[in-house]
């Protein structure tokens, strides 16, 4: 089975313009959907793992992947999980208000940060199988600072008229973008140390130049 599983992701630190280094992590909650195909082309489709702290464990028996010995698998993976993906057609968005927060999971922000991962045909041999993911998408930083600023950070930054909705080849791991454009409100970091600036952050797919609007 896949349950011993590793997964990581690769480039993960970030360094931003002063100096900080932000890092990304699972969360306890995090989905990410898994495709397992063997050398005959018979797959395990969308099989959904969640990380409950410590490891990823399947939904259910269901999506529980199962591998044998001896035998040649291809695997493919991405996150956040969504329902109806096939692996030539992953419909992964960003989500317009960065923003915003879901309860006590992972921003909207978080969610946007489309990660893909692709292990070429093997022969299993019973060793866990280590999926390392990768950014999809761009990230946009912008920094408010000087004559931009008031007593308090903008009340929001928004990137005007931008690409939000792409469809992933998880087997090529090509994107295309679909035409849909809409303006997406940027995330704002907390910044203990730099208190007369203030940093913003958002995910999108990037093909042309967008404009900026602070409120």
């Amino acid at each position: 089975s896949l349950v011993g599983s590793e997964m990581c992701i690769r480039d993960s630190t970030i360094t931003t313009q002063d100096g900080n280094n932000r890092t990304i992590a699972w969360r306890q909650g995090d989905q990410v959907g898994i495709f397992a195909v063997n050398a005959d082309g018979t797959p395990q489709n969308n099989c959904k793992y969640i990380y409950d702290g410590t490891e990823w464990k399947a939904e259910n028996i269901g999506d529980a992947i199962t591998l044998t010995n001896g035998e040649n698998y291809s695997f493919y993976a991405y996150y956040p999980y969504a329902e109806n993906i096939t692996v030539t057609t992953a419909s992964l968005n960003v989500l317009p208000d960065q923003s915003a927060t879901q309860g006590e999971g992972n921003s909207n922000y978080d969610l946007s940060d489309i990660l893909i991962s692709k292990v070429d045909e093997s022969t299993y041999n019973g060793a866990s199988i280590n999926l390392n993911y990768s950014h999809a998408y761009a990230m946009v930083e912008v920094l408010v600072a000087g004559d931009k600023v008031g007593d308090t950070a903008p009340e929001k930054v928004v990137l005007k008229n931008v690409i939000t909705d792409a469809n992933i080849n998880l087997t090529t791991q090509e994107v295309t973008k679909i035409s849909n454009k809409q303006d997406v409100v940027m995330a704002y970091v907390e910044n203990n140390e730099n208190t007369d600036t203030y940093l913003y952050l958002s995910l999108i797919h990037i093909s042309e130049p967008t404009r900026l609007r602070c409120i």
